[in-house]
């Protein structure tokens, strides 16, 4: 990790002048280390120290390398340069992502330390979950853990053979989480029902 953080500390010496692509790949992030975690941290370092001036374009580099973990890199550094400069400097259209209330809500109670975040991540009985959307169209759903959405049926969707049906809902927590549920099966007469979601 030192080695790899002394290569980014040389790309910065650098400045005006330095290659991002060259150093991201003198990193590893476009070789067979490319999903290593200290690639990554090292060239999340990188990016949020020659782009603190600039945070969007740091983000937009990570996002846009070819054949590097684009994903991991874009968020990691806008983690880093929000921790940096604010947020302040996310464009408005970063703003309306979907589920972008709760994500502020959820990273504000996180900033907070271990004792403020307490929500259960227990899994949910499926079953019953689905028993309950497949009974009333709208309504509200426990989903396990004190978690309650609001649950609207989706049209129908039409699947290619007509032996499967295929019915979705829409959830929506009271944190303002958006979650899709699908449910696959055969029609009656058409063999044993088989759900998957």
């Amino acid at each position: 990790m030192r080695a790899l953080l002394d290569k980014a500390r040389r790309g910065i010496r650098a400045g005006a002048l330095a290659d991002d692509r060259a150093v991201l790949d003198h990193l590893g992030c476009f070789g067979a280390r490319r999903g290593a975690g200290t690639v990554a941290a090292a060239a999340v370092a990188y990016l949020a120290a020659r782009h603190a001036a600039q945070p969007v374009q740091g983000v937009l580099r990570a996002a846009f390398e070819s054949d590097a973990d684009t994903d991991t890199l874009a968020a990691m550094t806008g983690g880093l340069l929000g921790c940096l400069a604010g947020d302040e400097w996310l464009p408005a259209p970063w703003r309306r992502v979907q589920d972008s209330a709760y994500l502020r809500s959820l990273a504000g109670r996180v900033a907070l330390g271990p004792w403020a975040y307490r929500e259960s991540v227990e899994a949910p009985a499926l079953r019953a979950v689905l028993a309950d959307l497949e009974r009333n169209a709208q309504h509200e759903v426990s989903l396990g853990g004190g978690m309650v959405a609001r649950a609207t049926a989706l049209p129908d969707l039409k699947p290619i053979s007509k032996s499967i049906t295929v019915r979705a809902w829409r959830l929506r927590t009271r944190e303002g989480q958006t979650l899709y549920v699908t449910r696959v099966g055969k029609r009656k007469g058409a063999g044993r029902t088989a759900a998957a979601s």
